[in-house]
């Protein structure tokens, strides 16, 4: 039995005035997968996720959640739906325990206690107002809200940008746990090594196309990285224009990939093979740099 699905959108349009942001997107998304959503900056992201949340208008296309249509059911979806924003600024007179003790009064699932243990966990002072905390301690005060609102979808757009290594790291697994209690996370990075080795999914849009939404562990299955030495880097291989270069690596070779089947012969390119591991940040730099 296929696990349900929490979102389905299909043929989604988003324009403002002549620029096209979204173009036909189609998009499943899972209960109890945690999605990360990558995509070069204007590539339509944030657009989707306030798409998705209810909080932006689309031009066409049909949006099920929760097997609800959302034009006609977004407020009765919409209390089921956490969305935290990188664009998100409390700017009120308020300490952030007096701000949130009216916010919570419009959620019926607060969960006052999640909330006050995860705000004690990482030492921050309610009596404070929101304008004596940093940017990254905004929008931690920020996620942790929406985690206590108790909702099944969590909506994240490029918050743990801002955090330092160690918040990053508190925060990813609060939203792996969440997952693996039965919710649901779609969390837009530019910062793919800390998804690396946590998104069950990976989603990738360039102007405003899908360009691959698979499983995490097969993003890189149809691609092969090659390593281009001083010994062989005057082979008639390495001037494919299929190849894409990666990275340099410590010993100054240089590491290419490209799709197996955009070279028939896999005689010619076995003694040229990179063992390395193909990085989620390179399947990245792949299905994108070769849309340009």
């Amino acid at each position: 039995m296929e696990p349900a699905l929490v979102i389905s959108a299909k043929k989604i349009c988003k324009t403002y005035g002549d620029l096209t942001v979204l173009n036909k997107v189609d998009i499943n998304i899972q209960k109890g997968n945690f999605y990360a959503l990558l995509g070069h900056n204007g590539a339509g992201k944030s657009t989707l996720l306030k798409i998705l949340a209810g909080q932006e208008y689309y031009n066409k296309g049909e949006i099920e959640i929760f097997g609800k249509k959302l034009d006609g059911h977004l407020k009765e979806v919409k209390n089921l739906i956490g969305h935290v924003s990188e664009q998100i600024n409390y700017n009120v007179p308020l300490s952030v325990g007096e701000f949130f003790i009216n916010y919570s009064k419009l959620y019926k699932l607060w969960n006052e206690g999640l909330f006050q243990d995860l705000i004690s966990r990482q030492s921050f002072d309610l009596s404070r107002p929101f304008n004596e905390f940093s940017r990254g301690q905004k929008m931690q005060i920020a996620l942790i809200a929406a985690l206590a609102i108790e909702p099944e979808l969590l909506l994240v757009d490029e918050v743990t940008s801002v955090f330092d290594v160690c918040a990053r790291n508190f925060y990813i697994k609060l939203l792996k746990d969440f997952c693996n209690r039965g919710g649901t996370v779609v969390m837009t990075t530019n910062v793919i090594e800390e998804i690396q080795n946590n998104a069950t999914d990976t989603i990738i849009l360039t102007k405003g196309n899908i360009l691959l939404n698979t499983p995490s562990h097969q993003a890189a299955q149809d691609l092969v990285k090659v390593r281009k030495t001083k010994e062989n880097e005057q082979h008639d291989f390495f001037k494919m224009k299929q190849l894409f270069w990666v990275g340099t690596n410590s010993d100054f070779t240089e590491s290419y990939i490209f799709h197996k089947k955009e070279c028939v012969d896999k005689k010619e390119y076995l003694s040229f093979i990179d063992a390395r591991e193909i990085t989620l940040n390179e399947v990245f730099m792949f299905y994108t740099l070769r849309q340009e």
